[in-house]
């Protein structure tokens, strides 16, 4: 008897969800899942294709700074290996043997250098030991950026990979932002939707028509409201993503164009080849003790604790920029002291559009010499949501 029951209620139950799938709530309710599921579509697509200008950047990063790096280790002296324990060499005889710098250590096995005259086991592993650790201290060694004529082989090609990924950000990056922004409502719209359309709602809780009528009407401008951001920001970031592709396959420009371009924006450029050119496993900090700029632990905590919001400004900080920004907000009164080029007007601005974002304050007074006026009202028409009076 309760096979039978069941039987019927599943052929009952089978006929109600086959009517369910063919009504006007379910047809609606895909329609508006499909349509918010290929916004989110589009909004990885860029979250991607943002993602390449970076891999691209590393990857010259990586061969810039291994060229610096080798550079070092062929003119660093073999005699440097005293001072990493290599004790008791007869450094002449590694000379006669053609062996001046680390590099030319690094190239030679054991068996090699034991075969030297008056160089046994012992002496062979202390030249050997000490090349790897002296090796490993330049493997771990921050490269800085190249020099503004980009002289330096890899230089070119590291640049204008960074200005690629400036551009990227500054183009594809707010649309893409605003993508996740419109997603993320959708979705959350998208819940309610689901809710009201699903198989028991309409079977047992929206029986009145005009219930189900309300119901489709909401998935369907749920629908329009995808398909909208599809068409507008959507098809932004697609024309935005081509563009990025395009100049991605693009060689570098000549080296006069690139070397102008690289000495109008350096601050900028910096800023992200600096990240890309630190060695991944070496945490970089702002204060370094021994270097003199020791500054008392509270302050430092303080200083470190504050969430820069600089949303507003169209300039990447380089992290003592960043440094800088958050002392002269925390600090309130002070002087930023940095030497000429370091970007004091970049650091100025930042903490401005912070105290703007964070509602605490909404006009700044520049007090500088006449001949510079210009350039700060450049400077703040270019960089800040400001406008310079």
């Amino acid at each position: 008897m309760l096979g039978v029951l069941f039987a019927i209620g599943a052929v009952l139950g089978g006929g109600s969800y086959a009517g369910y799938r063919m009504s006007g709530v379910s047809r609606a309710s895909r329609r508006a899942r499909r349509a918010v599921r290929e916004v989110g579509k589009e909004t990885r697509r860029s979250a991607v294709a943002l993602e390449a200008p970076a891999e691209a950047l590393d990857s010259a990063a990586h061969a810039f700074a291994e060229a610096r790096r080798d550079e070092l280790r062929a003119a660093t002296g073999i005699e440097t290996l005293k001072d990493a324990g290599a004790k008791n060499v007869r450094w002449g005889v590694l000379h006669e043997a053609g062996l001046h710098t680390l590099e030319d250590v690094r190239a030679a096995s054991a068996r090699q250098l034991t075969a030297l005259k008056g160089v046994g086991a012992l002496s062979a592993k202390r030249i050997r030991d000490a090349a790897k650790r002296l090796d490993e201290q330049i493997g771990r060694r921050a490269v800085p950026p190249p020099d503004r004529e980009l002289s330096q082989s890899h230089a070119p090609e590291l640049v204008k990979r960074g200005l690629d990924l400036l551009d990227a950000r500054r183009t594809l990056g707010p649309v893409t932002q605003r993508l996740r922004e419109q997603h993320g409502d959708l979705r959350e719209r998208l819940v309610d939707v689901k809710k009201e359309s699903g198989f028991f709602r309409w079977l047992f809780g929206s029986a009145a028509r005009g219930d189900r009528e309300a119901v489709i009407a909401r998935s369907d401008e749920l629908t329009a409201e995808a398909q909208g951001v599809l068409e507008d920001t959507g098809a932004e970031a697609r024309a935005l993503r081509e563009d990025l592709s395009r100049r991605l396959r693009e060689p570098s420009p000549d080296a006069a164009t690139l070397g102008r371009t690289y000495r109008e924006r350096h601050a900028e450029v910096c800023s992200v080849l600096d990240g890309a050119l630190a060695p991944k496993d070496v945490k970089i900090v702002p204060l370094d003790p021994e270097a003199g700029t020791r500054m008392p632990e509270q302050i430092v905590e303080h200083v470190e604790a504050l969430k820069l919001q600089v949303a507003g400004l169209s300039v990447v900080l380089r992290r003592y920029q960043d440094f800088g920004a958050r002392f002269l907000i925390v600090q309130e009164r002070t002087i930023l002291g940095d030497d000429m080029g370091l970007g004091k007007t970049m650091q100025s601005l930042a903490a401005m559009v912070h105290l703007w974002a964070t509602d605490e304050g909404k006009r700044f007074l520049v007090v500088a010499p006449a001949t510079v006026v210009e350039s700060w009202a450049r400077e703040i028409a270019a960089r800040t949501p400001f406008a310079a009076h």
